[in-house]
């Protein structure tokens, strides 16, 4: 979702509800996943860490395999400080299944159900609309 509410709103309030809150850890880690700034940021993290993924097996190059993991890992945690000013412990929680969360996430938005979904999601927790959206 397009949020409405400035940085230090969100990094006050996004980590208020923590994963019990929500049904599943998935639905939290799609809370925490619904500024779509953060979004694009995790798509572009993901496709250049694909790209240099393939890289590194046809060329068989440590360099490249080390880009992938930067990509792939460093522009989302640090598209969560810049849009939401905080970095969020979703990987910490569930460290290898994070990673299907965030290609799942990534291919709503490339795909354009994003939208949609959130609106699923806002419908079933609508609490969580307040933390990025100005009332």
């Amino acid at each position: 979702m397009k949020v409405t509410n400035t940085r230090g709103e969100r990094s006050k309030n996004i980590l208020t509800l923590p994963p019990e809150k929500f049904d599943s850890y998935f639905d939290y880690y799609v809370y925490i996943h619904l500024n779509t700034d953060v979004v694009i940021l995790h798509c572009v993290g993901m496709l250049l860490g694909f790209f240099f993924l393939a890289l590194a097996i046809i060329k068989m190059s440590w360099v490249y395999l080390l880009l992938h993991l930067l990509t792939f890992n460093i522009i989302p945690l640090v598209s969560h400080w810049i849009y939401d000013g905080i970095m969020t412990p979703t990987a910490s929680g569930a460290p290898f299944i994070s990673i299907w969360y965030a290609i799942r996430i990534n291919m709503w938005y490339l795909t354009g159900k994003q939208k949609k979904i959130e609106q699923k999601f806002i419908e079933k927790y609508p609490f969580t609309e307040a933390y990025f959206r100005k009332k």
